[in-house]
C-alpha cells in the first residue's frame, strides 16, 4: 500500500514479518523531502521494528523505530551510488530530522521533537572522520555561487535551456576567467570560440 509519493508501508513494516508498519505523517513528509533534495530513491532497511526484533537487532530499549501509539519515526536508510556520510550530512542541513546516526554502511534518521540541534551519533570512530569531512564538501558547496553554464554547454544539454539575452553567463569550464560577465549575446565558452575561429 503506497502511504506517499515514493514510499510504502510494505518497505517499512518490520523485518520479523509479524506486520508493524506504519509511520507518522511528519516522518512520511521528512523522508519524502529528504527523497526530494537526493533526486535518488532511497533504501529503507529498517523502518517500524516489534520489541522482539528491535532487541535482536541490539536497538535502543527506547528506539525511535518502536510504535509510539501505534506509529513509528524512524528509518535506517542507504542511497546507492552515495556514500552514507554524505547523505547524512544532507539530511543535517534539511534541519528536519530530530534524530541522526551515521554509520559505515547506512545512516539512521527519525523525526523525533528537537528545539534547536537534533541529536547525533556515530556507530564507528571511522564515520565520525568521514561525516564531518562530508559536512566540509557539504558546506562549500553551498557557500560557492551557482554557476551559469554558457551557451554551448547549456546548448550540449539541453537547447530548450538556452540563457536569456543579458544573463550574467559564465561558464563553468572557465569560471575564474568568465566570472560576472554581462553580455548583450548569448556568449561561447572559449573552447567554442577558438573552434570557430579556425573553421572547425
Amino acid at each position: 500500500m503506497k502511504s506517499s509519493e515514493n514510499f510504502s508501508n510494505d518497505e517499512i513494516k518490520c523485518k520479523c514479518g509479524c506486520g508493524l508498519g506504519e509511520y507518522t505523517k511528519i516522518h512520511f513528509e521528512n523522508m519524502e523531502t529528504l527523497r526530494e533534495e537526493l533526486g535518488k530513491p532511497i533504501t529503507i532497511i529498517s523502518g517500524c521494528r516489534c520489541k522482539t526484533y528491535n532487541r535482536k537487532a541490539g536497538g535502543a530499549a527506547r528506539s525511535r523505530h518502536l510504535p509510539r501509539r501505534g506509529k513509528c519515526d524512524a528509518s535506517d536508510i542507504s542511497v546507492s551510488g552515495m556514500k552514507p556520510e554524505d547523505v547524512a550530512a544532507l539530511a543535517l542541513s534539511l534541519g528536519i530530522f530530530g534524530g541522526i546516526g551515521v554509520g559505515e554502511t547506512r545512516i539512521h534518521v527519525d523525526s523525533r521533537p528537537f528545539k534547536t540541534n537534533p541529536t547525533m551519533w556515530y556507530y564507528s570512530n571511522k564515520s565520525r572522520k568521514a561525516f564531518e569531512k562530508a559536512q566540509e564538501r557539504l558546506q562549500k558547496e553551498l557557500e560557492e555561487p551557482e554557476l551559469i553554464l554558457c551557451r554551448t554547454c547549456y546548448y550540449a544539454r539541453d537547447s530548450s535551456n538556452l540563457p536569456a539575452i543579458g544573463a550574467d553567463i559564465q561558464c563553468h569550464r572557465f569560471p575564474a576567467k568568465n566570472k560576472d560577465r554581462q553580455v548583450e549575446q548569448p556568449w561561447w565558452c572559449g573552447e567554442w570560440k577558438s573552434r570557430k575561429d579556425s573553421g572547425n
